[in-house]
């Protein structure tokens, strides 16, 4: 697998990564036995790039991704991910909708 430098100084990562909004079920229903044996195929061939979202799932992507590190006993990824999303603003209509592990939105900012 080819690599490429984040930035200027940043860490090598693989030139191909994974997009796991999959694992939440967005493009069709995804057990996590599924989502882990791609995660493995990933592994085998070099992938180290993994993006994630707090938003895939409300969390369902993220919690995936953890258990397969979990099991597994070492975290073979560089893991990106979102802080902050305007799709959050769009499905939280009402505030109270917002799960409690992700900061409620500042309508005030741009």
């Amino acid at each position: 697998m080819q690599t490429r430098r984040l930035g200027r100084h940043g860490p090598q990562v693989s030139a191909i990564g994974i997009g796991a909004m999959s694992f939440a079920g967005f493009y069709g229903d995804t057990t996590e036995a599924e989502a882990h044996a791609l995660l493995d195929t990933a592994v085998e061939l070099g992938v180290t790039h993994l993006d994630t979202s707090n938003i895939y799932g409300m969390g369902k992507s993220e919690s995936i991704i953890g258990s397969y590190i979990a099991s597994r006993g070492r975290n073979p990824f560089l893991i990106a991910t979102k802080a902050e999303s305007r799709v959050i603003r769009v499905l939280a209509c009402a505030t109270s909708t917002i799960p409690p592990n992700i900061s409620k939105p500042n309508w005030t900012k741009a």
